[in-house]
């Protein structure tokens, strides 16, 4: 066979390919057979023409890879191809052309079709200088080249800038509008030059609707929907003028999109693909804000314009098309909560995409699938798919692309979790972004997946699993910081604000081990010489300060957990060892020791020391208070606001240390300045208030003045119960009054009315109205742990056979609040929270909050028992209530103890009930306790 002959032979199948659907995002063409003619054609060649145009199948081999979602593979016939000495200058600039856009392909495209970013990536791949190692090749080719000139303008000018445009306009968001437009004009001038040099060429005409698309593409992504629009239509005129049906349905299904996924695109179901900053996959909360926003979009409308659009693919003959429509269908199904239909639709674009041979639309149907199953609740059988996506990516695919698919497979689990509040499809969500990323070779984004997960178990209140995740992060951390040079020193600040961040929750928990670890951990941790000015300052205080605090505070906790145990030498040696170890600090050196002094009950002590501390400037002390100097010394409004804020924080402090230590006379003198400075009901303006009431019915109590105290317990009680629809079920369960739980708030009451009847006669003097209301509170103390579990348990297992509609959202809507208020409690709970990410999650709590009003009170009425099921208040029986229950001869024993004190009732069914206050030791009675149910288990054989 000639040469020329072989050429010729060649040419249909190179055009077909190329010519025809050299543009990807127009979805022309059919790779698995132009793969199969290809072969075939290149078989059919005697071996002395297969050398001869060995250049121009390899171009053949790899621009059908790159287009099949192999740019890895790509690159290694194009290469090939371009330093091939047979080649002539069109081909050497057309494969050297596609060489560039594979490699962009591989390293910086997400599924939305905008360029990538992440720290995976930029260990791998250095964007910077991506252009410069191809810089010579690109001059020598293209003034040698005669006829390429307009593919390679196309593919290296249009197709390879237009990732870096999208991408840099999807992160303007925070910049000024007039900035926005301006890099959005600058970029649409960029492309009007592409498109005068393509005319310039000879391109065919039709390139210039892909131009127009691209420019209608940039707008909406700037939301700037009435240019789009504009270029939208000149697009589509283009199209209809060159007969192209293909091109026509792309303007069809882009209306489409643009009416039902007005914030992003449905390729990635209206959602932000990017990799944030934090630990996890979480973002900004603007940004969370308005993703899967669908205000304003029109569901009908869209369907028409994918109808339309279905139509012209057709008419084309282009199933690369009707796979992209079947994932819009599926996306139209899923917005709807029509999970079961959605499966369907994408099933079916798998299948196109599997017959095109169209990688990318397959890998991101399978993403889409995965995400459906999950949404039906199908969760068994997803891992081997996820991790197929990370072989390909790792392999002859795109990593950027597969890696983007792991952010859009998070993002997807962040969304059941602060839009639905379902945490176990979260979960679902998490832990397949996690295998992806593993065996895509992510280690970082791995992590920060395991991290989301301990995220969404912290949530629902499950603080054991989290830490355990949270732990599992740092020790991959640790091995990856270790091992890659590469990412290090981006992981570094990570592991050290993640490691600070456990050791808090930590404290929260007074788990000394866990702390002694994370302090570990961070002691070992250096501070990389390239991270420099604030950020290091930064860095290095908080492992100097979470170091030298956890030396102190771990054997201090450690003795606290011996005396609960009842081995008081025990306790004894590990407070000392802690009162040693504040001898060795720099900053809060007064402070811990007072606090050592106060748990060791050397009450005077620990008074000298924290006055000590106040000397030193309380909590403007130390490093912490730098901040708060430099404001001062600033002067101005705003310095001093920042000054007297700082000198009403030290006054809190010191009246709920004096509280403490049981040193109520100081203590009223600091409530008497706060009083003053603050005004008479400052404690109601804190975001908890019930702990400074609690504080101040605590002063009262000590100073015997019961009434007061009772005033004060009551505000605090009231102040609880108004916002305890703000709170986790965790805060609910702990660290709510005086660190002590909620139902402190209740005991401390009873305990107060128990004092004031005591003063008032005795507790034997049964008709006292404080023995009442001390039995008043204990009644509700308890009643309010049984119906929040009443309610918790409506909620999530529910008892009503036939559900409606009211009844569905009633839950969904619970749910939804539960992980709102679990959201809020973790970022309230960060060293660097976020005040108007807390107000956005408290606004969606209190509209939440509404909408359930709204629908308890249609279900009262149409639903029988529900009220009764799910009410969280009930009236309290009096003691002559209880009494009147009870059957004949028959006799009720209660009691209720905290730390020193122990309440009791006696009521018999018939005579006089008698009460008990007494002093107790409340660890020694919870041994007992713990004894006697071992005793139960395990009873003695004889």
């Amino acid at each position: 066979m000639t040469e020329e002959r072989c050429v010729k032979f060649l040419d249909p199948i190179q055009d077909a390919a190329f010519n025809d659907a050299i543009i990807y995002e127009e979805y022309k063409g059919n790779f698995s057979q132009t793969k199969k003619r290809a072969t075939a054609a290149v078989r059919q060649l005697p071996g002395e023409d297969v050398t001869r145009l060995a250049a121009q199948a390899a171009y053949i081999e790899g621009v059908i890879s790159l287009l099949g979602g192999e740019p890895a593979k790509a690159m290694e016939y194009l290469e090939k191809c371009y330093n091939s000495s047979e080649a002539d200058s069109d081909l050497l600039l057309r494969a050297l052309a596609h060489n560039i856009l594979a490699e962009m392909w591989r390293f910086n495209l997400f599924p939305d079709r905008a360029g990538a970013n992440g720290v995976e990536i930029a260990a791998r791949w250095d964007g910077n200088t991506f252009w410069n190692k191809y810089q010579p090749l690109q001059e020598e080719f293209f003034r040698k080249a005669a006829s390429a000139k307009a593919d390679y303008t196309l593919l290296a000018h249009l197709l390879t800038g237009l990732q870096s445009q999208r991408s840099v306009i999807q992160s303007m968001d925070y910049r000024s509008e007039m900035f926005c437009r301006q890099i959005l004009d600058s970029f649409l001038q960029s492309i009007a030059t592409i498109q005068s040099d393509l005319k310039y060429y000879h391109a065919p005409s039709g390139w210039n609707g892909y131009a127009l698309w691209a420019c209608a593409d940039l707008c909406k992504r700037a939301r700037r929907m009435e240019m789009g629009q504009d270029f939208l239509n000149q697009a589509l005129a283009v199209y209809s003028e060159n007969d192209d049906a293909a091109g026509q349905a792309l303007c069809h299904m882009t209306w489409g999109d643009w009416r039902c996924a007005p914030f992003s695109s449905p390729l990635v179901w209206n959602f932000s693909v990017q990799e944030g900053n934090s630990f996890g996959s979480d973002l900004a909360w603007t940004t969370e804000a308005a993703e899967f926003n669908l205000d304003g979009a029109d569901v009908p409308a869209a369907l028409q314009d994918y109808q339309r659009a279905e139509i012209f693919f057709k008419q084309a003959q282009a199933p690369r098309g009707l796979a992209q429509l079947y994932l819009r269908y599926g996306y139209l199904a899923m917005i709807q909560n029509d999970f079961v239909q959605a499966k369907g639709h994408i099933q079916q674009a798998i299948q196109y995409a599997l017959d095109t041979g169209d990688g990318f639309a397959y890998y991101l149907a399978l993403a889409h699938q995965l995400l459906a199953r999950v949404g039906t609740g199908t969760f068994s059988d997803l891992q081997p798919l996820a991790e197929e996506t990370g072989v390909w990516g790792a392999g002859a695919g795109s990593y950027s692309y597969a890696l983007g698919l792991g952010l859009f497979i998070g993002r997807a689990g962040r969304h059941w979790l602060i839009r639905r509040g379902d945490a176990e499809r979260s979960l679902a969500c998490y832990r397949l972004a996690e295998s992806l990323y593993k065996s895509l070779g992510a280690t970082f984004n791995a992590i920060k997946s395991v991290v989301d997960q301990g995220a969404v178990y912290q949530t629902i209140g499950d603080r054991k699993t989290a830490l355990t995740l949270y732990e599992q992060s740092l020790d991959m951390l640790t091995l990856v910081i270790s091992q890659s040079t590469a990412l290090a020193g981006s992981l570094s600040p990570t592991f050290i604000m993640l490691a600070n961040q456990v050791y808090q929750l930590y404290l929260q928990e007074l788990e000394a081990d866990g702390m002694e670890r994370c302090a570990r951990r961070l002691s070992d941790q250096k501070v990389l010489s390239a991270t420099e000015g604030v950020e290091k300052i930064a860095l290095f205080t908080m492992i100097k300060t979470t170091v030298e605090q956890a030396q102190v505070l771990v054997p201090f906790y450690r003795g606290k957990h011996a005396r609960d145990n009842g081995d008081l030498s025990q306790a004894d040696r590990f407070f000392n060892q802690a009162l040693m170890a504040t001898n060795d600090l720099e900053e809060n050196k007064s402070w811990l020791q007072a606090v050592v002094y106060g748990q060791m009950r050397q009450y005077d002590s620990a008074r000298q020391a924290f006055q000590h501390y106040m000397e030193l400037g309380g909590v403007d002390a130390g490093s912490m208070g730098q901040l708060a100097a430099v404001l001062k010394s600033a002067g101005g409004e705003g310095g001093e606001q920042e000054a007297r804020q700082q000198y009403r924080r030290t006054l809190e402090q010191a009246l709920s240390f004096h509280v403490r230590i049981k040193a109520y006379d100081s203590a009223k003198e600091f409530l008497d300045q706060l009083d003053k400075i603050a005004g008479p009901d400052w404690q109601c303006a804190g975001e908890r208030p019930w702990l400074d009431l609690s504080d101040c019915g605590e002063l009262y109590e000590g100073l015997k003045d019961y009434s007061t105290a009772l005033e004060y317990y009551d505000k605090a009680i009231t102040a609880l119960e108004e916002r305890r629809h703000l709170l986790s079920r965790d805060e609910l369960k702990t660290a709510l009054a005086a660190d002590q739980g909620a139902q402190y708030l209740y005991f401390q009451a009873a305990r107060a009315a128990c004092r004031a009847a005591e003063k008032n006669g005795g507790m034997a003097k049964n008709d006292d109205a404080f023995v009442e209301k001390a039995f008043n509170y204990a009644e509700r103390a308890k009643a309010r742990a049984l119906l929040d579990l009443m309610a918790a348990n409506a909620v999530f297992r529910g008892r009503f056979a036939a559900e409606n509609p009211a009844l569905k959202r009633w839950r969904e809507l619970n749910a939804q609040i539960n992980a709102w208020r679990g959201l809020s409690a973790l970022e309230r709970g960060k060293s660097n929270a976020d005040a108007e990410q807390i107000d956005h999650i408290s606004r969606q709590i209190a509209a939440g909050s509404d909408e359930l009003e709204r629908i308890e009170a249609e279900l009262i009425h149409s639903v029988p028992g529900f009220y009764q099921t799910v009410r969280t208040q009930a009236p309290i029986l009096s003691r002559q209530d209880v009494q009147r229950r009870l059957a004949r001869g028959s006799l009720l024993i209660k009691y209720y103890f905290l730390q020193d004190d122990f309440l009791a009732w006696a009521i018999p069914s018939s005579g006089d009930p008698v009460s008990h206050h007494s002093l107790q030791d409340e660890k020694a009675i919870n041994r007992m306790i713990a004894a006697f149910h071992r005793s139960c288990r395990n009873p003695r054989s004889d």
